[in-house]
């Protein structure tokens, strides 16, 4: 996530990819592998779409969003349905994802 925040787009590629990577074998919900893949999931998607490969973003954005605990029905209490904070990370991830993925596509470097 550092990498992606200070600009640095194929070095968070390389390490969230490996981040996902590692993910499964942290899969035991203590230890939030479904969280960890899915902002990975994010992120790597943010970092392909400011380096312009829409098609790439997208098919790494739409399965990670599929696979994502849904966000909680109680618009007051993100937490009412069992959710963590590991959970609410993930979904404003996913939110970052979806805003940058509204936004145009910036020409390829």
């Amino acid at each position: 996530m550092a990498e992606y925040r200070s600009g640095h787009d194929a070095t968070a590629v390389a390490a969230l990819t490996l981040a996902e990577a590692a993910a499964p074998s942290l899969s035991q919900e203590r230890y939030g592998g479904s969280q960890i893949r899915g902002t990975a999931g994010f992120y790597r998607a943010m970092s392909l779409a400011r380096q312009g490969m829409k098609a790439d973003t997208r098919s790494l954005f739409n399965p990670t969003e599929a696979a994502m605990k849904p966000l909680s029905a109680d618009n007051q209490n993100a937490f009412a349905d069992g959710a963590n904070h590991d959970d609410l990370i993930l979904w404003l991830a996913c939110k970052e994802a979806k805003a940058l993925l509204a936004q145009p596509v910036p020409p390829a470097k």
